[in-house]
């Protein structure tokens, strides 16, 4: 009987995140981490600010990346990151096409664990 060693599954990073963002938004890393303030970009980087903290484990007390070391790595203040939050939540809840696409592709892909960077 052969050993079946099953796939595993490459521990979520910031980037690898911002990766896989970028790959559903077709908006390259350098821009999600850049000044740019279209709605497409921010629609993408709020999107990474939400699966960073919900992906990538972290030694703090909450098991979460801190808001201060994602705002680091998007060269942003952490209470715009609060603010990206709020803006999420409410674009979902009011349906905005472009951030429930967004959501939901990624959701898909995570759940699939078909990330491949």
């Amino acid at each position: 009987m052969e050993d079946i060693k099953k796939e595993q599954v490459k521990p979520y990073t910031m980037l690898r995140v911002t990766k896989m963002v970028s790959g559903f938004s077709h908006i390259p890393v350098e821009v999600l981490k850049s000044k740019a303030q279209y709605k497409s970009v921010t629609c993408a980087r709020n999107v990474c600010y939400h699966f960073i903290r919900q992906l990538v484990k972290s030694k703090s007390r909450t098991g979460k990346v801190p808001y201060k070391k994602i705002g680091k790595f998007f060269n942003r203040d952490h209470s715009t990151l609060l603010n990206g939050k709020q803006t999420l939540k409410d674009m979902l809840f009011t349906q905005e096409e472009m951030y429930v696409n967004l959501m939901t592709a990624m959701e898909n892909k995570i759940a699939n664990q078909e990330v491949k960077l």
